[in-house]
């Protein structure tokens, strides 16, 4: 595992959703040749996304939440969304709990800007998958970890369904 890694926002907002990022769609081609399934599981996380996007605060919180798995199996564990299990689960919910402080913004940025002059979607450099609430450091609310299980849960019994 590496002590180092970046997270990206993967996920497009919902006008993107179908076409995707292509930024974010190079990353995913790049990740098949070292993770075999990445682009598969990755397409069912977008369907499953494309499933909520009516809901706008239920796709904003199952987009972070799938953002934030997906960067930790891939740039954290280095797996398979396929070796995801009770373990590996326990893992990233102590990762979630206590993150790396360079993951932790000060305030919520949003995932993406557009370039005005272009019009280019691009990742917003201030973007982090974690915020700081308060002070004294990050502190994960027991509400949050609920909501993130809860959310999680969702997408492993979409999963189930479509397999």
């Amino acid at each position: 595992m590496n002590s180092q890694y970046e997270f990206y926002p993967l996920f497009p907002h919902v006008e993107h959703l179908e076409l995707g990022l292509s930024d974010v769609n190079s990353m995913i081609s790049q990740l098949d040749k070292t993770i075999a399934d990445a682009s598969y599981s990755y397409g069912l996380a977008v369907e499953y996304l494309a499933e909520n996007r009516y809901n706008a605060n239920n796709f904003k919180s199952i987009r972070g939440e799938l953002n934030l798995l997906f960067n930790w199996i891939w740039f954290v564990q280095g797996i398979s969304l396929k070796q995801v299990d009770r373990i590996m689960m326990r893992k990233f919910i102590d990762f979630c709990n206590d993150p790396p402080a360079y993951l932790v913004a000060p305030t919520s940025y949003p995932y993406y800007i557009t370039d005005k002059q272009t019009d280019a979607v691009q990742v917003n450099p201030k973007w982090r998958p974690f915020v700081l609430r308060g002070t004294g450091g990050y502190i994960r609310k027991t509400a949050t970890l609920k909501a993130q299980l809860s959310l999680l849960s969702g997408f492993f019994l979409f999963l189930a369904d479509v397999e």
